[in-house]
């Protein structure tokens, strides 16, 4: 909205330059109409051979959900993806490929006058491949895997819930947040986010390292051999502990807080 201030010397001249004024704004945003693309889901499928699915993402969210496995050397992977824009001017579209055996690369384009522009991916892997995706920018999103997950996300979140095998996650600019695991090895690393991680299992191998960010490590009832490396940083340690326990945790904290407490 435009608001004009005048005196009553100029006052007609003001008015006929706010009329020509609102005349010209009307002109400009009739000239630039706004587009939108997309909105209702596009589905599709690849078939892999490889050993495991690797997906790689240049923007957008993506979720992974195991499936049951279908057997035989090929193995399905089904890609739903929703994609909505509203531009002006400029090129927007979405993309998904096959690269070799085992990788998948999703993307696209959003260029010029863009408004708006979200992409997010719903994939269904087989529940007895391990995954490993690496997202340039968006969130990643995972539940009930038993295979290894491995995940690195350049800027965006990771949530996982009910994993139980092993996983390895990385993020920057980012944050991760692990619930009801119960997985006997996790590593993970944040640089400029915190990470939380909520065992409903005592695990076996548990190692964090988190620059610019606070770390919180949530235990079932057990003692820990716990090893902390602290720099700029303090912890709070609430679990029982023991030099000679078979669960190790290590954490290392630079410039935040670290806290390894009971369930």
């Amino acid at each position: 909205m435009i608001f004009l201030a005048f005196d009553a010397m100029n006052s007609s001249k003001l008015r006929r330059a706010a009329a020509l004024l609102v005349i010209m704004v009307a002109l400009a945003v009739s000239s630039c109409a706004v587009t939108r693309i997309g909105g209702a889901p596009e589905t599709t499928s690849f078939r892999l051979t490889g050993a495991a699915v690797i997906i790689r993402s240049d923007f957008g969210s993506v979720e992974v959900v195991p499936v049951p496995p279908t057997g035989g050397p090929d193995h399905e992977v089904r890609i739903t993806r929703w994609f909505e824009v509203e531009k002006t001017a400029g090129d927007a579209h979405a993309e998904w490929a096959k690269e070799g055996d085992d990788t998948i690369r999703l993307g696209g384009v959003c260029s010029g006058v863009i408004i708006d522009c979200r992409l997010r991916h719903r994939i269904e892997v087989p529940a007895d491949l391990p995954v490993k995706i690496k997202a340039e920018s968006g969130s990643v999103v995972a539940s009930q895997f038993t295979a290894p997950l491995e995940i690195d996300v350049s800027e965006g979140n990771i949530n996982l819930d009910r994993v139980s095998g092993p996983v390895e996650l990385a993020t920057s600019n980012g944050s991760m947040r692990a619930e009801r695991l119960t997985s006997e090895r996790v590593a993970a690393k944040a640089v400029d986010g915190y990470v939380i991680l909520e065992f409903d299992r005592p695990p076996a191998d548990v190692a964090t390292r988190s620059t610019r960010g606070n770390t919180t490590i949530r235990l079932p009832a057990a003692d820990y051999r716990v090893k902390t490396d602290l720099s700029s940083a303090k912890s709070t340690i609430t679990v029982g502990q023991d030099a000679d326990s078979e669960h190790r945790i290590a954490a290392k904290v630079s410039d935040g807080k670290l806290r390894v407490e009971p369930v």
